[in-house]
């Protein structure tokens, strides 16, 4: 059975808002690396959703 990932908008402008304080206090780099890591965890349900 396939499952799907789905990203409320609310999820994705947390995600963004996440994004927007790491790259402020620190830097994009590691904004980018963290919020990437979070949506790859995420999307990885799909593949292993009692995970």
């Amino acid at each position: 059975m396939s499952h799907s990932v789905i990203f409320s908008p609310e999820a994705l402008e947390q995600l963004v808002e996440l994004f927007q304080f790491i790259a402020h206090s620190g830097s994009p780099v590691i904004a980018t690396g963290y919020t990437e890591a979070i949506v790859s965890c995420c999307e990885g349900l799909a593949t292993f959703p009692h995970r």
